[in-house]
């Protein structure tokens, strides 16, 4: 094990050589060539200085000194000092040599690149917003839907600790951010809605963060339907359970009989709510349900999605309306 200060040393030194290399790299990788002592050094190894073409392949280095020739032994000379970075110099002369580039093709290749890269941050960014709004959603984050969420981005994403806590960081800005469900959802869409067996795999995993406190919330569910929606494929596991609900709704009207009205408990469940729910947590639940299922909200739901929650709200409001009467609120 190397002593604490070697390491931080180490550390140290490499910070500052990326610090140094970062201008000629940007420079570099936007241009196709970079400017060191009044010298362009080009991707494909050719070296413009004193109004004059050099190789970069024929050059010498001696100490803290570059010295090319051009066209044998009485040609023009270019002779450049190195004692200003002189190993990231190097480094990127050594880069050149190794990967002779035309710079078009070079630039154009670090621009797809670059896009590349944005577009895989910004996959992440978008697929852990989604998490983070449909695990507050409710007014609460249990730590089963934090546990699920993790799993997701070690073994869908492959990220190491660091990669998750920078994650968990998105993550929990993202609750707080202005930015709706829908925006990341749409976002998703554009940049991966070809890829179906991803976006499926990114509908279970929220169906399975939403569900994983052994519930699912009025509100979570229509955040559901909107990624289904939005996302143009189905979830199968939010599928199921659609499916058993609609079976349990079935069920609980046929054992309802003859019976004119439903019981405080069956109200309750409506809301998402428990026995002994006091007045206050019902308000309470029911303004959010009621704000989340504005028609402003699900307008843009495919037909059969907006015609599910049309109806969920006015089981809401028969349910609000019964309780509200009961308890006398």
């Amino acid at each position: 094990m190397q002593p604490k200060l070697v390491v931080a040393y180490s550390y140290i030194a490499q910070k500052t050589f990326e610090k140094r290399m970062a201008p000629y790299a940007g420079q570099f990788e936007r241009e196709g060539f970079f400017v060191y002592q009044n010298a362009r050094f080009y991707s494909d190894g050719r070296i413009e200085g004193d109004g004059r073409i050099f190789d970069l392949n024929k050059a010498r280095f001696e100490p803290f000194r570059m010295s090319v020739k051009q066209d044998g032994w009485f040609g023009p000379k270019l002779s450049l000092k190195l004692h200003i970075d002189q190993d990231v110099i190097r480094a990127l002369f050594d880069f050149i040599l190794k990967n002779p580039t035309n710079p078009v093709n070079f630039v154009e290749a670090n621009r797809r690149m670059e896009q590349e890269q944005n577009r895989g941050s910004q996959l992440l960014e978008d697929v852990v917003a989604l998490m983070a709004k449909i695990s507050s959603v409710d007014g609460h984050i249990d730590p089963r839907e934090v546990t699920v969420v993790k799993e997701f981005l070690r073994n869908g994403f492959q990220l190491d600790d660091g990669g998750i806590r920078r994650a968990i960081s998105v993550f929990n800005n993202a609750k707080e951010s202005p930015q709706p469900f829908e925006f990341h959802a749409h976002r998703l869409r554009r940049n991966w809605g070809s890829d179906i067996p991803f976006c499926t795999n990114v509908l279970d995993a929220l169906f399975l963060i939403a569900s994983a406190d052994q519930r699912l919330s009025a509100e979570e569910e229509l955040l559901l339907n909107q990624a289904e929606s939005i996302l143009g494929t189905r979830g199968p596991a939010f599928s199921k359970y659609r499916e058993e609900r609609d079976k349990e709704q079935e069920r609980r009207q046929k054992s309802k009989g003859s019976r004119k009205q439903k019981s405080e408990e069956e109200h309750l469940w409506v809301l998402g709510l428990s026995h002994g729910a006091t007045p206050q947590e019902i308000k309470s639940v029911y303004r959010r349900l009621v704000m989340h299922f504005h028609p402003d909200r699900v307008q843009q739901l495919q037909p059969r999605f907006r015609e599910e929650a049309e109806q969920r709200m006015k089981e809401i409001n028969e349910a609000y309306g019964y309780l509200k009467k009961l308890h006398g609120f």
